[in-house]
């Protein structure tokens, strides 16, 4: 994700779309979506018909979407009830027709998101501060912000409003447990710098849930981790394809340590630590709440 921004392809028409802008003389740049740059490459000198801009296949996806989640027309946003073990009642805003956002995070829960709000509602986090990365619809954060915990909702800065809609539609504006919401692109040291002087030391965890899918993000995700440098994180992963196994690699590659438990058919929780820790003095002033559950155990090689 670093260093891609979001615009209207030039060539294959595709709107608000990752990709890159490209010089095209002394004064003027066009914009290539990240399809149409692994097909055709940065060279403008060759000439690329453009099939369709005028007729993009996404034209849905230009609308913005409206600042308050009452502005947002009836029929274009899912709002869908979800419960956690304790009846307790939490709204999800998500795009499944991708009216306003693009993107896997924002159609709906995953899986991995529903098994680790049901585990961490669980835990007795009052105090805490939490950071969520790739956070989505937001559902774990909302669940530890319901529970009395400092929570910071992460994702790519196209996908805040809706996260801001999530945030709404279960917090008023006036409580303190409201969480914040903060762009925080994975190996981005602006994104992560600004986050950490927004809630004014390293979080106490770090969550996220369905993160972990393309191998060309691991890396990132985890020096994105390692620069927040939280006590504990943890990641709810689906277990699909051979992407859990190949993570799990990467990470004990890597020097870093990580742990798992199933929580769920078919999701492990992992819980990673990087080669280099804090120290004990730092970790003490932290305080964190240990989850009911066992910790997490030794992952398997992989």
């Amino acid at each position: 994700q670093a260093g891609l921004q979001r615009g209207n392809c030039s060539t294959c028409g595709q709107r608000r779309v990752l990709g890159k802008w490209l010089s095209k003389g002394e004064s003027e740049s066009v914009f290539r979506c990240c399809a149409c740059l692994d097909e055709h490459g940065d060279d403008l000198d060759e000439k690329v018909e453009s099939s369709g801009a005028d007729h993009a296949t996404n034209w849905w996806a230009c609308a913005e979407p409206p600042q308050c989640l009452q502005e947002v027309p009836p029929g274009l946003l899912a709002t869908l009830p979800w419960y956690d073990p304790y009846g307790r009642q939490f709204l999800t805003v998500c795009d499944p027709e991708h009216c306003y956002f693009s993107g896997l995070g924002a159609e709906r829960v995953w899986g991995a998101g529903k098994a680790l709000a049901s585990y961490l509602s669980t835990w007795q986090p009052q105090g805490l501060q939490v950071v969520e990365l790739g956070a989505g619809c937001g559902l774990p954060g909302l669940v530890l912000a319901r529970g009395g915990a400092f929570v910071t909702l992460t994702d790519v800065p196209w996908l805040l409003q809706m996260l801001e809609y999530n945030v709404a539609a279960n917090f008023s504006q006036d409580d303190v447990f409201r969480p914040y919401v903060s762009p925080l692109r994975w190996g981005n040291a602006a994104d992560a710098a600004s986050v950490l002087q927004a809630i004014g030391r390293p979080p106490d965890l770090v969550i996220g849930a369905d993160l972990v899918y393309r191998e060309q993000d691991f890396d990132a995700l985890l020096a994105c981790i390692e620069s927040l440098a939280p006590r504990r994180a943890l990641l709810a992963v689906q277990r699909r394809d051979v992407a859990l196994e190949a993570f799990i690699s990467r990470v004990k590659h890597l020097g870093w340590s990580v742990f798992s438990q199933l929580i769920a058919p078919r999701v492990f929780l992992l819980e990673v630590f990087p080669p280099v820790h804090l120290k004990d003095t730092d970790r003490a002033r932290f305080n964190l709440q240990e989850a009911p559950e066992q910790r997490c155990q030794a992952a398997p090689a992989a």
